[in-house]
């Protein structure tokens, strides 16, 4: 008599698991009514760095990105991209503008590299955005950025839970 192997639910679920985080690590590509921010960080000797993209898509009446301001208290180590300055009159609010209008950011096109360096992290930072006449703000979340030696380490470990996994399953029957 053929019985179930008890080493096949476990794979299925651990197969869920890592499905799971893989969809959960893509993009989902929200939809978004104007320009809006994004940010990822990573930790650097004990200091949060955060660079923020700036995205003019869908743009407000063909108008290019003049402005962006961030609330991070506390923050310091700025850097812009090119042709971008940044200063913070307060402790309160970075702002970043560009050296000339050239420099500003296109509609449809997205520019990184709004640098700033913190010892705590926000949850959420809000953020404000001049466009043409336009003025808004919204929040954003930032994203970890994983080490880069941690995909290796990741990928070992599921070639050798797959390979112990096909190895108990192969002595299973059906």
């Amino acid at each position: 008599m053929a019985h179930r192997c008890k080493y096949l639910s476990s794979w299925t679920i651990s197969l869920g698991f890592m499905t799971s985080v893989l969809v959960a690590w893509a993009d989902a590509g929200q939809q978004h009514d104007r320009p809006y921010a994004t940010g990822v960080y990573w930790k650097d000797h004990g200091v949060y760095v955060l660079d923020v993209t700036v995205h003019n898509d869908p743009p407000l009446d063909d108008f290019p990105i003049v402005e962006l301001t961030i609330e991070a208290r506390g923050s310091f180590g700025f850097e812009s991209p090119e042709g971008w300055s940044s200063y913070m009159p307060g402790r309160l609010i970075v702002h970043w503008r560009p050296d000339n209008y050239e420099n500003a950011i296109p509609p449809g096109e997205a520019l990184s590299g709004f640098v700033f360096r913190n010892s705590t992290l926000q949850d959420q930072y809000s953020y404000g955005l001049a466009c043409g006449y336009h003025k808004f703000g919204n929040v954003f979340t930032p994203v970890l950025i994983p080490e880069p030696g941690l995909a290796a380490v990741l990928g070992w470990g599921a070639c050798g839970a797959g390979f112990w996994a096909l190895k108990r399953w192969s002595k299973c029957t059906l």
